[in-house]
């Protein structure tokens, strides 16, 4: 593995969080937004740095704001007030599988920490750091 002094000034990428959240939008079960709460934590936890902004799959649905919210207040241990929460989906619409390699290049760009976090309608929900 190559140090990162020698990759110049490509982003780090952390290793990703996986969860499934059982009352997804197509589920019997009650939602509790337990996934993404556990995503975010499992992601930062490994980083131990504040993220600066959030790039998202959001976009603008009350389901998925619910559970951004639910996810944030239960890991506001990483966040401050000056976090944003960027959601590129609403300027250039759903690109399905595509649009985590999206975020990651949009985020890419800042040096400070981005939690970058996409959520499906069936249940799948995923993160990863880059800085």
């Amino acid at each position: 593995m190559l140090a990162r002094e020698t990759l110049g000034n490509l982003p780090y990428i952390s290793m990703p969080g996986v969860n499934r959240e059982p009352g997804h939008l197509y589920s019997e079960e009650p939602y509790l937004g337990e996934a993404l709460s556990h995503t975010f934590k499992e992601v930062l936890n490994r980083r131990r740095a504040l993220a600066r902004r959030i790039y998202s799959s959001q976009n603008g649905e009350l389901y998925f704001a619910k559970e951004h919210v639910v996810a944030m207040i239960r890991s506001s241990q990483y966040f401050n007030e000056l976090t944003e929460h960027i959601r590129p989906i609403e300027f250039f619409g759903d690109v399905g599988a595509a649009l985590a390699s999206i975020l990651v290049v949009l985020a890419a760009f800042h040096k400070e920490t981005s939690l970058i976090y996409c959520a499906s309608d069936m249940g799948l929900r995923g993160a990863v750091c880059v800085n």
